[in-house]
This record gives C-alpha cells, sequence and structure tokens, in this order.
C-alpha cells in the first residue's frame, strides 16, 4: 500500500507532480531552433512517465531517475562561469600550498579577490577537493557532479520516505535555476550541501537491522563530521540530527562523538600547527562579507548612505536571530513533548555549543516523554482497567432498566384510575 499523504494524496500522485514538473522543465530548456536531442528525449520520457502515472502505474522510481536525468542535464552542459567567485580559486592555492609543506592558514593569498584575502574555511573543505585536483589537475567541475549526486542521494530516500516523495524534492532541486547556477560560479556550496544531505539521508536509514543500520549510522555521522569540518553552517543543522536520534531512542551519544571525532581529526593538526593563524582565519568568516549581512540590505542601503555605523548592529542580529531561529526548531521541532528550558541551553560556550546542547537537551526530554506516552501497560493493569469499564457498562444498564420499570408502574397506576 503507497504512503498516504495529506486529504487523500497518495505516493504515486507525488510522483506525477515530479514528471510535470520534469516535463515543464523540458518544454522550456528545449531550443526551438537547434532542439538537442538530449533535451527531447527527457520531454518524450516525461510525457511517456506521465500517462504511465495516469493510467495507475507506480513511477515513483522513474520518476526518480527522471529528476537524476533532469538534473545532470541542466548541470553538465552549463559552462563554467569566468571571472566567477574566488573561492575554489583560492581552495587551488591552499592545496598547492600545502602540498609543499606550508601551512595554508599561515600564507597570504594571491589568487583570491582582492589580493591576499582570508581563507575562511576549515580543512576538510581542501581535503575534500584534493583528489580531483591530484588527479585531473583542476576542480571547476567537481561541483557539477556534486548537483547531481545530491539529487540522486534524494531519490534514494524514496526507499523509507515513499519514491513520490522523494521523486518530487529531488525534481524541484534539479530543475531550481539557482542551484544549477551553484555548481558553475566558482564557489563551493553545492558540495558542503551534498555532505549534509548524505548524512541526513543516511540517518533515515540507521533503524534498520544490523548491519545495513550501523553502516548507514557510521556513513551520517563519518558524512557530518566532514561538514562541520568543510564550511561553518553545518554547525546549524548537526543538532537536528542528534535530537532526532535522540527522540527515536538511537545512540546520539555515540553519533555526536563520532561526527565531532571525524571533524576534530580534519582540523585539530592545524589547528596546532598555528593556533594564531587558524582562529584569525576562521573569525574572518563571520566578519569578511559584510556586505551581504541583514539578508544584503546593508548593500542596498550603501547606495543612498553610510552603513559603517549600522555593521555592529546588524552582526549581533544576524547571529542571535539564526541562533534564535535553530533553537525554537529545535524545541517546536517536537510535536507535544515536553519543552526544554532555555537556561539550560545557555550553559554551552559559542554558538555551535549553545545550538548542540539545546538539541540534546531537547531531545532527551522528548525520548523520555515519548517513552512515557507509547510504553506498554502491563497485562495486570491492562485487565484491572477492562473490568472497571465492564462494571461501569453494567451498572449504567441496570439503571436504565430500573428507570424504565418505575416509569412503566406509574403509568399503569395512571391508566388505572
Amino acid at each position: 500500500m503507497p504512503p498516504r499523504v495529506n486529504n487523500g494524496l497518495q505516493d504515486r500522485h507525488l510522483a506525477l507532480v515530479a514528471v510535470l514538473a520534469g516535463v515543464m522543465w523540458s518544454i522550456g530548456a528545449v531550443d526551438l531552433s537547434e532542439p538537442g536531442i538530449e533535451r527531447v528525449g527527457l520531454l518524450l520520457t516525461g510525457i511517456a512517465l506521465g500517462v504511465a502515472g495516469a493510467l495507475g502505474r507506480d513511477v515513483g522510481l522513474g520518476a526518480g531517475l527522471y529528476a537524476v536525468a533532469v538534473g545532470g542535464v541542466e548541470r553538465i552542459q552549463r559552462d563554467l562561469l569566468e571571472g566567477g567567485s574566488d573561492v575554489l580559486r583560492a581552495t587551488a592555492e591552499a592545496i598547492d600550498v600545502l602540498m609543499r609543506g606550508q601551512n595554508p592558514y599561515d600564507h597570504v593569498m594571491v589568487s583570491t579577490d582582492p589580493l591576499g584575502s582570508p581563507f575562511v574555511y576549515p580543512p576538510g573543505e581542501f581535503l575534500y577537493y584534493l583528489l580531483p585536483y591530484r588527479g585531473f589537475g583542476e576542480i571547476g567541475r567537481v561541483e557539477t557532479w556534486a548537483g547531481i549526486l545530491t539529487i540522486a542521494a534524494l531519490v534514494v530516500a524514496g526507499v523509507r520516505v515513499g519514491a513520490g516523495r522523494a521523486a518530487l524534492v529531488a525534481m524541484l532541486y534539479a530543475v531550481w535555476g539557482i542551484a544549477a547556477f551553484r555548481t558553475t560560479d566558482g564557489g563551493n556550496d553545492v558540495s558542503a550541501g551534498l555532505l549534509v544531505v548524505v548524512g541526513f539521508v543516511a540517518l533515515a536509514f540507521t533503524s534498520l537491522p544490523a548491519p545495513r543500520g550501523r553502516i548507514a549510522f557510521a556513513v551520517s555521522a563519518v558524512a557530518f563530521g566532514w561538514a562541520l569540518a568543510f564550511k561553518q553552517f553545518a554547525v546549524l543543522v548537526w543538532p537536528f540530527a542528534l535530537r532526532h536520534l535522540a527522540v527515536t531512542g538511537a545512540p546520539w551519544r555515540r553519533y555526536l562523538l563520532v561526527s565531532a571525532g571525524v571533524a576534530a581529526a580534519m582540523t585539530l593538526p592545524f589547528v596546532l600547527w598555528s593556533p594564531g593563524a587558524f582562529l584569525s582565519q576562521q573569525w574572518q568568516a563571520l566578519t569578511f562579507h559584510d556586505q551581504v549581512w541583514g539578508l544584503n540590505l546593508l548593500n542596498t542601503l550603501l547606495r543612498f548612505r553610510t552603513v559603517d555605523g549600522l555593521l555592529a548592529a546588524f552582526f549581533a542580529l544576524e547571529i542571535v536571530a539564526t541562533t534564535a531561529l535553530v533553537v525554537v526548531g529545535l524545541i517546536r521541532g517536537d510535536g507535544g513533548g515536553r519543552r526544554a528550558r532555555p537556561h539550560r541551553c545557555a550553559r554551552g560556550g559559542g554558538g555551535g555549543c549553545v545550538t548542540s546542547t539545546c538539541a540534546c537537551t531537547r531531545a532527551r526530554s522528548a525520548a523520555s516523554t515519548a517513552r512515557s506516552r507509547w510504553t506498554p501497560r502491563s497485562s495486570s493493569s491492562h485487565t484491572r482497567r477492562s473490568t472497571t469499564r465492564s462494571a461501569a457498562r453494567s451498572w449504567r444498564s441496570a439503571c436504565i432498566t430500573a428507570s424504565r420499570r418505575s416509569r412503566s408502574r406509574r403509568c399503569a397506576r395512571a391508566r388505572r384510575r
């Protein structure tokens, strides 16, 4: 029986929506004057899948594979942006510096714009690109394949959540123009996102019996650990994985140790190599791009007035708002369990520690609530409860019968009079 969604909507309906999105992309992507064979082929494939789904066939898996094909064509056929972000150029330079036995965090970057910009990414970032760079001599296309693998990972999640649901999410990401553009602009956001997606998708398989569940657990923990050592934003989503494990009764402490251990194994050698240089570069991850603070409002206001006096306020606002958003998501995402007390979370040091501490505190209380709510009663208590209900029903029935007899006798006496 396929999984059901709200209002009677079934998994196969979501698969049809995914196919429709792919067909609409194919229609818009076909060049009228010189139609590409692969894009016309995707259009015809989508129409065939849509017809099959409309006739009642289960096209969930086909829709997922269709999403991978659409996303692959959308990304592979894009040219790399010239003069885009300097992130991958700086990453390649950091790898070269490391291969010469020098510290990338104690080095003045000459490939950045402007010259000498800080290298603000943790070591997991350039270690991620190390093998492709050494093997092919360039890393410009790594993001292209990372985007395709992200779509494939979302499709794999369909094994646990329903093929149609996963296909719809994968297709929306596949046809999302900005996601495809980010694979060509010289940044590293797509690869960072891939590690987080792999971590979450593998997390969905941790409840499987051993050894598959253990393998999924290890893959998820390692992926999240690498994400933490790749880019700082992973600190904001890591607590949600910990909370999920705690609520479901899984060993979240072991997960925390493994993922944090992976991140520490990648990061600690460079911290010890030059603590001052490393910490200085990482701090500038928060302060370097000050023009985009506050949803890019400062950059907009710069056209009309100077904004130097607003930098500190916007910086504090972003830190507080981001932390509050994560904490609220962790607290209100439980769906009815006892809420964590905010003062318990305030003891953690730093933004990441605050977030992860709130996640663990919230998850522990939610798990205990869930256990108390769903733990089966003993057979004796169940028997006593059943006996009590039976006695109550018998007493109500006897009262109703007596009332009816009394009313009948009164009516009979009234008729005799």
